[in-house]
């Protein structure tokens, strides 16, 4: 979990997931994980981890529930995204970005990634941030 040495107060990835992927070695239920090519004009190694509240219905926010990790290396970015709940946290993206993004867990068959069109610098930070539709 390499995402876990970004900050070293903040363990965006929660220990459950972390137990789960050890003992099954698989992603936990409510996993995405993600490819995206990148351009690699500018960052050759990029990481960014944000800890999520879910907002359940009316009844207000959870407690930090989710989380969306993102790490990149050269030409290759890999985003870990999850819910303690159990549900797949969906994101909704723009439709200049949803090509450029490959979904490898949970398995659905087999892929063929696509090095082209790749994300920019400002594609790979909206990617990071999960700004989704905002873009």
């Amino acid at each position: 979990m390499v995402f876990e040495f970004t900050h070293p107060k903040i363990l965006t990835i929660p220990q459950q997931h972390r137990t789960y992927l050890y003992e099954h070695s698989e992603p936990a239920p409510g996993t995405i994980v993600s490819l995206a090519p990148y351009d690699m004009r500018r960052y050759n190694a990029y990481y960014r981890q944000h800890p999520l509240t879910v907002y359940e219905g009316a009844v207000g926010p959870a407690d930090h529930n989710a989380y969306v990790a993102t790490l990149s290396v050269r030409h290759l970015i890999l985003q870990v995204s999850g819910q303690m709940t159990g549900r797949v946290l969906g994101m909704k993206w723009a439709d200049w970005i949803a090509p450029r993004i490959y979904e490898i867990w949970p398995f659905r068959g087999s892929l063929t990634f696509m090095p082209e069109p790749t994300l920019t610098e400002r594609g790979l930070e909206i990617f990071a941030d999960a700004l989704g539709d905002d873009a």
